[in-house]
């Protein structure tokens, strides 16, 4: 059923997040809408926010698509 439907993709931003990361990407994953995609992406976190995105991708196999290595952007760019 969900093949019929246009897949959603939706962009998650996050640097230094470890408090809210797991909330939103459960937020996310909790729509009604059922063919959906999320970019997970940390620009550098030194908090773990990007192993939690790790940890929420592999939960969840082909909905998270995490983008976590790199390094912070704003101090490096």
């Amino acid at each position: 059923m969900t093949s019929n439907l246009p897949l959603v993709s939706i962009h998650l931003i996050s640097y230094n997040q470890v408090a809210y990361i797991r909330a939103a990407l459960d937020s996310i994953l909790n729509q009604d809408y059922p063919n959906i995609e999320i970019i997970a992406s940390d620009d550098g976190s030194t908090d773990g926010t990007d192993e939690i995105i790790l940890e929420v991708a592999r939960e969840h196999p082909g909905k998270i698509v995490p983008l976590v290595e790199g390094i912070n952007l704003r101090y490096h760019g």
